[in-house]
């Protein structure tokens, strides 16, 4: 099961370093956190050995969502090092989802560079 995460929790998680960390923002505004949830939660499993996974309530954590631009809900967010290297807006399916992170696995190789 993917943690939900405090602003504390999310700092410290996408601050770490050579860490991969895949973040989901939901709300109940966006009404479609649980199918949602469920398809990330799927998708997390084939790459557990390779990133860390999370999830912050927009609802609650007003000030991250305000911080990190998140306009639409669900919105996942990839980050290396405290940066943020990769993003999908919207509601999609497994395949999608798979592609995003699959695709940021593979093209970083390590984390460096400045913070956000």
């Amino acid at each position: 099961m993917i943690e939900t995460w405090d602003a504390k929790r999310f700092k410290y998680e996408i601050s770490r370093k050579n860490s991969l960390v895949a973040v989901e923002f939901y709300g109940k505004r966006g009404g479609l956190e649980l199918d949602y949830g469920k398809k990330l939660e799927s998708v997390a499993n084939g790459f557990s050995d390779k990133m860390v996974f999370g999830k912050v309530d927009t609802d609650i954590e007003e000030a991250l969502a305000e911080k990190y631009a998140v306009r639409s809900i669900p919105t996942l967010m990839v980050f290396c090092c405290g940066r943020g290297v990769a993003e999908k807006v919207g509601d999609t399916d497994e395949k999608e989802l798979s592609r995003v992170i699959s695709g940021t696995v593979s093209r970083i190789e390590g984390c460096s560079g400045p913070k956000l």
